[in-house]
């Protein structure tokens, strides 16, 4: 078995995957308290990049209000988020505000936006914008860059390298895993060695195509096996198929019609015939 997962092993470091996403959200409430769980995911290394409210106060210009947005902190006492507007000698009105931060989502506990003082809140409104890595933890998802020394160290931690644990679900997928890449890797080396081999033959098949055997270099040479490889050429029952075959070209219907009219002669080049004197020599030569 510990041969096994040796094997196992090696085949863990050499492998690797190239899966990463980035997701964006935002998740919204327009309550005074909220649940954090129900407004963004429980993802590990979750940031929160920005929080922006809305809400409207109505008061007297002389009351004095506070009004505070916090979300708790999960870890110490107070608030691992907190925004707070003081009203104090000013009339109500709708106040509307972004806010960058930089906060690991999992310290952001249950949120609430509260009114100290004299006046009155309506149609509250808080949204947070989010991002996180679905490979954060690559052990989630064996697609994540890092899963294989994720799972690696899990199986090491929890001492399952020495002592399987078949009930485990990270240990079947690790040997599931491995002898999956074990299968591909066979599948390429016959993949190959088919290759190989198929190029090997067509390299020979053109060595036979090229060569000249040493028998037909000496029909080739010699005069008395070209004179038989001519007769035989020459051979008539061998030509007949080819002088006796008949080809049916069909019938050629003359398409050209040449009016009837009557051709009258050039009696300007009669004339300069007359009077050419190569034209007369040439008639002199004939009674000569």
């Amino acid at each position: 078995m510990q041969t096994l997962l040796k094997a196992l092993l090696a085949l863990v470091l050499s492998s690797s995957y190239c899966y990463s996403e980035i997701i964006y959200g935002t998740g919204s409430v327009n309550t005074y308290q909220w649940v954090m769980s129900q407004v963004i995911p429980d993802a590990l290394g979750l940031k929160v990049n920005g929080i922006y409210h809305k809400y409207t106060i109505t008061k007297e210009v002389g009351a004095d209000a506070e009004v505070t947005i916090c979300n708790a902190n999960v870890n110490i006492a107070g608030c691992a988020y907190e925004h707070k507007d003081v009203w104090d000698g000013l009339p109500g009105g709708t106040k509307i505000y972004y806010d960058p931060v930089n906060i690991v989502g999992a310290t952001l506990g249950d949120g609430s936006m509260t009114l100290s003082g004299q006046g009155e809140l309506s149609d509250p409104l808080v949204y947070y914008d989010y991002v996180y890595d679905t490979c954060a933890d690559p052990i989630t998802d064996p697609r994540c860059p890092g899963y294989e020394s994720a799972l690696l160290k899990y199986l090491q931690d929890n001492g399952l390298l020495d002592t399987p644990n078949f009930d485990d679900p990270f240990y079947n997928e690790y040997i599931q895993d491995q002898l999956e890449q074990e299968a591909k890797i066979e599948e390429e080396q016959r993949q190959e060695e088919e290759m190989a081999e198929e190029e090997a033959q067509d390299e020979e098949t053109l060595e036979q195509m090229l060569s000249v055997e040493a028998g037909n270099m000496e029909k080739i040479i010699s005069s008395s096996e070209q004179n038989l490889m001519l007769v035989a050429l020459s051979n008539t029952p061998a030509l007949n198929q080819y002088y006796a075959l008949e080809l049916d070209g069909g019938e050629l219907k003359e398409t050209l019609v040449i009016p009837q009219n009557e051709i009258v002669d050039n009696k300007r080049a009669l004339r300069s015939l007359q009077t050419d004197t190569v034209h007369r020599k040439m008639v002199r030569n004939q009674y000569e």
